[in-house]
């Protein structure tokens, strides 16, 4: 919208007369909203205020308890010790073939079938990562910084909205408030027609174009509250009941990485991750135990060069049977089994490992050409935000200056018609242009935060953050 209108055409007989009447109402109605130089700016603890409000938005407890989640998967694999405990019993089923001489009740006393239980209890030791464990380390790490990530982008998308919504409805407001006023000029209008139709001053025309105008302001009032109610229905969405703002917000200009960035420098951690795992499985594992008889069972210390994890367990009964079995001694020894001690060495041969480690290093080619695509889309984005933030505010200085103009002509006309060079109406033809050039500058300076916003957006930068 200009901060001008052009004059209108001469008008007929009969709207002549009415005329001034209607320029008046026009003025006044412009004048209850925007009869400011510019539109409030309600300051930072208003607009927080509003912003407090999305604290309890069911998306950001969402993105939270996201995060919970992820720190809680880091802490297990940084927890220095795990226990595990095993039970069982196995039921043996026992026949015996026996010869025809053996009596019944040697055969009676032999049982049908025998119970074996068995209790293991194992304690892994964590007290440094490496290999494995340090790769799993990094992605957990990784997957919470994605989720503080997301979360501190679901608070600036929440916040952007707040603050475009809390715009919004105080315009909204305001427009039902003009089409109030206008509504009662337009009733004023419609009873001075009929006086001046009873003393002949004016036609049936005449009644029936104010009776028009009339219904015009009503729908329009309707129209204003209907739009009033769906902006406070969305802004209590947001934030809740008893948060809006008595003016257009003003927001400091902010800059950052983009979220696609990010996400893509992500992906190539996630990639490298890959490709150190794949080119680890191509080494030969080393694996070593020691295990002591106890008498009733077996402590045992293991370990194995992919992770360095120290496992000790225990077992009851032992696994020592059949370890004497290759023996030689003498008759009438019986050998007994103190410890024992393993060692060996696994590697992994084939096509398989070679194909998933090439794979794993053509996806961390594919993470950096994204890294690459990313960084050009950011750096486009970012010249694109630049050139609509400079328009906005251009826009805001032009309307300035066309408010100025237009308050200074509304001056120049009143003292002219106190010299008797214009008419009344051409003084309310020149407020009412100044009035419209207030509305033109209050709808700058909301396209000035629409863009403003707009890099809060993009970037993911919560307005609580930056705000003092």
């Amino acid at each position: 919208m200009t901060g001008r209108t052009a004059l209108a055409p001469a008008p007929t007989r009969g709207a002549r007369s009415w005329a001034p009447v209607l320029a008046v109402a026009m003025a006044l109605t412009a004048g209850a909203a925007f009869g400011q130089a510019s539109p409030p700016r309600p300051g930072a603890e208003a607009v927080l205020h509003v912003l407090a409000g999305v604290n309890d938005h069911p998306s950001l407890r969402a993105a939270g308890a996201a995060v919970e989640a992820a720190r809680r998967e880091l802490d297990g694999v940084r927890f220095p010790v795990s226990l595990e405990a095993e039970v069982g019993a196995t039921r043996a089923s026992i026949s015996v073939d026996a010869d025809p001489g053996v009596p019944d009740e040697v055969l009676g006393a032999v049982p049908d079938h025998e119970w074996t239980r068995s209790a293991t209890v194992r304690a892994r030791l964590r007290p440094f990562l490496v290999g494995d464990l340090s790769d799993l380390e990094a992605q957990r790490r990784l997957a919470v910084v994605q989720a503080e990530r997301r979360r501190r982008e679901m608070r600036a998308m929440l916040e952007a909205r707040a603050l475009q919504a809390a715009s919004a409805t105080w315009m909204a407001e305001e427009g039902v408030r003009v089409a109030e006023r206008a509504l009662e000029v337009a009733r004023g209008a419609r009873d001075a027609t009929r006086t001046r139709a009873r003393l002949g001053a004016a036609s049936e025309r005449d009644q029936q174009r104010a009776a028009l105008e009339l219904a015009r302001a009503e729908q329009r009032r309707r129209s204003a509250e209907a739009r009033r109610d769906e902006a406070v229905r969305r802004l209590e969405a947001l934030v809740g009941p008893d948060r809006g703002l008595a003016g257009i917000p003003e927001v400091p200009d902010v800059g950052g990485v983009p979220p696609e960035v990010q996400d893509a420098a992500h992906d190539l951690a996630m990639a490298q991750l890959a490709v150190r795992g794949a080119e680890r499985d191509l080494l030969p594992t080393a694996q070593a135990s020691y295990a002591w008889n106890t008498g009733d069972g077996s402590l045992s210390l293991s370990l194995e060069s992919r992770t360095f994890q120290p496992t000790v367990s225990y077992a009851t009964p032992g696994s020592f049977s059949g370890a004497t079995a290759d023996v030689d001694v003498p008759e009438g020894i019986e050998p007994r089994v103190d410890s024992t001690l393993s060692v060996g060495l696994s590697v992994a041969f084939g096509g398989e490992p070679f194909a998933a480690r090439d794979a794993a290093q053509a996806r961390r080619a594919a993470a950096e050409a994204g890294m690459q695509a990313a960084r050009r889309e950011a750096d486009l984005a970012r010249a694109d935000r630049q050139e609509a933030a400079r328009a906005a505010r251009a826009e805001v200085a032009l309307a300035e200056q066309d408010l100025a103009l237009a308050r200074a002509e509304a001056d120049d006309a009143r003292r002219r018609e106190e010299l008797g060079l214009t008419s009344p109406l051409e003084v309310r033809r020149a407020e009412v242009a100044a009035r419209q050039a207030a509305l033109a500058l209050a709808s700058a300076h909301d396209q000035r935060l629409s863009a403003q916003l707009r890099a809060y957006l993009e970037l993911a930068v919560p307005l609580s953050e930056v705000l003092p």
